[in-house]
């Protein structure tokens, strides 16, 4: 799936199929988004619908959209479409809800929605039959969002891999804050909120990236002008976060990374340079160390690995 700007008044997606032998992209057709700037899309672990989240919905409301999944793989238009509300105290970027992730639980019984404009992470369930988002009913464990620092500007989000805590990059403060998460009623609460920068840094920096290792080791960040990974590593008792490095991207503004499948290799996509940079991961310590080699490609924002589907 791709999105796109669309019209002044919709952003849309893009669906494509691809060939198992080649890896080559045929389109197969396009969907309005029901907002403008959609900044992610995420697939619901069924298979049956994909979740947008358009960055500017109609203000002063932020949206979150889902769209049924066809048989031939193509979208039909969308089935839901949850607005949410609120602002945050900066003025010139928290005017209105500013959607950015969208990310189920490990158990794909909740979703979740991190919101830069509110300082929340919204919290549903995905009714399969309706294809619409279910606010998380209110319970004596907490409301049915995370909350963040006010004026934190919560970007994407990562869970462990044993469902036991989830972490939120801040991109307007640049930190990320863990919590402890409550699996059995898609609640969260707060343990820890850690600097995603050096304590010597100085300079002007934001967040893009957060992503966790698929052992359950390490957490990994990245910085907007600072122009680096950071890495933490994980108390497998606490939940909490103990920064090991920082590891310049050997770029410029890293929007995106990820972590190919085997765990070993994290690539880093620079967008103001053009480069997507491979690091190989320290198996014993999580540490970054650089390959030697460059991809060059124009504006890479975002890196996803395919996936063997048996036949």
């Amino acid at each position: 799936m791709s999105t796109w700007r669309g019209t002044s008044n919709t952003g849309g997606i893009t669906a494509f199929a691809v060939d198992p032998t080649t890896g080559l992209l045929s389109r197969l057709n396009d969907q309005l988004t029901q907002g403008q700037i959609p900044a992610v899309v995420t697939p619901d672990p069924t298979g049956r619908y994909v979740l947008v989240g358009n960055y500017i919905g109609h203000p002063p409301k932020g949206t979150f959209v889902v769209l049924p999944i066809q048989s031939g793989g193509g979208l039909g238009a969308a089935t839901g479409v949850f607005e949410v509300t609120g602002t945050g105290p900066d003025r010139a970027r928290q005017e209105a809800p500013h959607p950015h992730d969208v990310k189920f639980d490990p158990a794909g019984r909740f979703v979740f929605g991190p919101d830069l404009g509110t300082d929340r992470v919204w919290a549903w369930t995905l009714d399969l039959g309706a294809g619409k988002l279910v606010p998380v009913a209110v319970n004596p464990l907490g409301p049915p969002f995370g909350q963040v620092a006010s004026g934190s500007g919560p970007r994407h989000m990562a869970f462990h891999p044993s469902g036991k805590w989830a972490y939120v990059i801040d991109e307007m403060v640049s930190s990320i804050t863990a919590f402890k998460y409550l699996a059995d009623h898609g609640t969260f609460i707060w343990l820890q909120t850690v600097s995603t920068l050096p304590p010597n840094f100085t300079g002007t920096s934001s967040t893009a990236e957060i992503v966790a290792h698929a052992s359950g080791k390490w957490l990994y960040g990245s910085n907007r002008g600072h122009n680096s990974i950071v890495v933490f590593r994980i108390d497998q008792t606490t939940g909490k976060l103990d920064p090991v490095q920082w590891q310049s991207t050997e770029g410029e503004i890293p929007r995106n990374f990820n972590i190919d499948p085997s765990g070993t290799l994290l690539l880093a996509g620079n967008q103001n340079s053009d480069t997507i940079v491979p690091f190989h991961i320290n198996q014993r310590t999580g540490k970054l160390r650089p390959t030697g080699r460059v991809t060059h490609t124009p504006t890479p924002v975002c890196i996803q690995f395919g996936r063997v589907v048996p036949s």
